[in-house]
């Protein structure tokens, strides 16, 4: 019997998040061909792994720029927001009312706050859509930049994002 190393531990349990991943993904995109669904599998992974750029995002899993591109075009944006409020509103809705049941110190430890989140990214750029100028809290002053409004959920040291949207 051969023991297996920490790497293959690793991959195995990968390997099995990844396919699990991919059942979660199938449910929203059923209609989605699955080299679409598996480009999508990929990204997800490599912003997993750290990707910060959509370079990156295609460079970590070695996929070719204009093909990946020319499929996650056609994805729709309602099914990427179906699925993102879907998973995380079932992670979300539970947490609250577990902590809600204990115990008022433990409720005040834990510090449940709903927040908004008002920023602006600031761009330079003015090809980019929904760039206009707009009050900046970081920058003290106006600034050219895409305002991002985002509804929080923290619950101790849980940070779960609700919904996000570019301010039109």
């Amino acid at each position: 019997m051969t023991v297996k190393t920490a790497e293959e531990h690793f991959t195995e349990a990968m390997h099995h998040a990844i396919e699990n991943f991919g059942k979660i993904l199938r449910v929203h995109f059923r209609q989605m061909p699955d080299e679409n669904l598996e480009i999508i599998l990929l990204i997800s992974l490599s912003i997993f792994l750290g990707a910060g750029n959509i370079y990156q995002v295609m460079q970590v899993p070695g996929l070719p720029k204009t093909a990946t591109c020319n499929r996650v075009k056609n994805v729709s944006v309602y099914y990427w927001r179906k699925l993102l409020q879907h998973h995380l509103y079932s992670i979300a809705i539970p947490l609250p009312q577990e902590r809600l049941s204990e115990s008022e110190a433990t409720i005040s430890r834990d510090g449940l706050i709903l927040a908004t989140d008002d920023s602006v990214i600031a761009r330079i750029s003015t090809e980019l859509g929904y760039v206009w100028r707009w009050w900046s809290g970081q920058l003290k002053r106006v600034a050219n930049g895409q305002n991002v409004i985002a509804l929080i959920l923290v619950i101790g040291d849980v940070i779960i994002p609700l919904d996000i949207r570019i301010v039109s």
